[in-house]
């Protein structure tokens, strides 16, 4: 069941018609090379380095045709996480209401806030008031872009903490059964898998340089980038772990009581020549189930999942070495 719906639901990642946002990116895509184009002729526009104005039309069609993709998987893990709430529907809603209260207001806030930052970001760099259209366009689309991406990041606030509190309403589970809660590992991979994709793509645009790699300041920005996906992939799971952790340790502590308490018992009879019956299988069993319970994994990821983040994380370097190579063969 979907959060309540929010301008972000309403205008990015389930607008009701979705060919305007589609025209407003494709216009924003082309628009620079056009204007160029027509400023220049078009041989002369592919020697320019419009390049750079590009960046921020292209993370911005890429946010606009992920987001329903990642609303979807946000769906799917609420979905896989209702049957495991001891509630009933009524109950349920208000949980969720309660935790994903979604402020029209704060929205807006937060898209103003996003923009200016954006907006002075550019005019700090640029050392003043745009006086062409390439710098007045790079001013409007980074503001734009900033608001979208602090508005990406207050929605997926809001999705956290709903996640977190659902968690928290959750009973008894078992923890060698993490199949409920592999929907949030999912989604946890698509989300860092997005965020590669996002970086590989602003990479792709700004690494137009054949010797970028031997630039320090690529490996302090592209460093601390490569870590993000692989945080934001264990801190939205953290909730399921606690929680998974908590009943694996609670079980634990029970079957290893039960095992020395038959232990004891089963002593106690050898000692005094009588039969144990079954007593020693059933210890053996419960050992058996103990081992079970030490190995069972509290992360809602299975070893292809944690492959595919590992090798993801490689994909903007390798962005990076190709288009240099091919930047060398091809000049």
């Amino acid at each position: 069941m979907a959060m309540s719906a929010s301008l972000f639901d309403r205008w990015i990642a389930r607008p009701r018609v979705r060919w305007p946002g589609w025209v407003i990116c494709l216009v924003l895509l082309f628009l620079p090379i056009l204007l160029t184009a027509a400023e220049v002729g078009l041989a002369a526009a592919r020697q320019l380095g419009f390049r750079g104005l590009l960046i921020a039309p292209a993370v911005i069609t890429y946010i606009f045709m992920v987001s329903p993709l990642l609303t979807r998987t946000a769906d799917q893990a609420l979905s896989s996480l209702r049957p495991l709430l001891d509630m009933d529907d009524p109950a349920y809603l208000e949980l969720v209401d309660s935790h994903s209260p979604i402020s029209r207001g704060r929205e807006r806030w937060v898209i103003v806030g996003g923009a200016l930052l954006g907006a002075l970001q550019v005019l700090a760099s640029n050392g003043g008031w745009p006086d062409s259209w390439q710098e007045m366009y790079w001013l409007l689309t980074t503001a734009a872009l900033y608001a979208l991406l602090g508005w990406v990041i207050y929605e997926s606030f809001m999705g956290t903490r709903l996640i977190a509190a659902i968690h928290g309403a959750i009973g008894r589970v078992d923890p060698l059964d993490p199949r409920p809660f592999e929907a949030v590992g999912r989604q946890s991979l698509l989300v860092s898998l997005v965020f590669i994709g996002g970086i590989s793509l602003s990479l792709l645009l700004i690494a137009d340089q054949p010797d970028t790699l031997r630039h320090l300041e690529f490996w302090v920005i592209y460093v601390p980038l490569a870590l993000i996906p692989i945080v934001i992939f264990f801190l939205n799971m953290r909730p399921t772990h606690r929680l998974l952790s908590r009943a694996k340790r609670d079980e634990l502590l029970r079957v290893t009581r039960q095992v020395n308490s038959s232990a004891r018992q089963l002593n106690g009879l050898l000692q005094r020549g009588q039969s144990t019956g079954n007593l020693a299988a059933e210890i053996g069993a419960l050992m058996a189930f103990e081992r079970r319970l030490e190995s069972a994994r509290t992360w809602p990821y299975d070893t292809a999942m944690l492959r595919t983040l590992a090798l993801s994380v490689f994909v903007p370097l390798a962005t990076v070495v190709s288009r240099s190579v091919l930047e060398r063969i091809f000049g």
